[in-house]
């Protein structure tokens, strides 16, 4: 049973592990955990996961865009940062519990986005390089 490593040099290995892992056969991976002595996960440290996986992976997503050798200027960053705050409302409040872990995640990053961008929107120069 192989799984990804996080990585300090790529902003999203940590998310791509914690995906990885949930992508395993979970009695196998239990099996491993085991051999190995480290505590094996219950249901509440599945779903804790599940509801990770669900809030970061538009943040994965859109981190890869920016990252990348093609989508990578200024008119690039507020649809994507739009764009996340848009699938981070809607896919996961469809898929979460409403005062689950997910819930408090998505409602911080939900914060702390309209807190880092939300001037960005009203700003000139983030606007015209949008519209070019």
């Amino acid at each position: 049973c192989q799984i990804k490593t996080p990585c300090e040099t790529r902003w999203n290995s940590k998310f791509d592990a914690v995906e990885d892992v949930l992508s395993k056969d979970q009695d196998k991976l239990d099996e491993v955990m085991s051999s190995l002595q480290l505590e094996i996960l219950d249901d509440t440290d599945r779903i804790l996961l599940k509801e990770f996986i669900l809030v970061m992976k538009p943040i994965a997503v859109y981190l890869d865009i920016l990252q990348g050798e093609k989508n990578n200027f200024l008119g690039c960053v507020l649809p994507c940062v739009l764009k996340i705050k848009q699938e981070i409302q809607t896919t996961t409040s469809q898929n979460m519990q409403p005062n689950g872990f997910g819930a408090f995640i998505r409602r911080g990053i939900l914060a702390h986005i309209e807190n880092r961008f939300g001037t960005w929107f009203q700003d000139e120069k983030f606007v015209i390089a949008t519209s070019v």
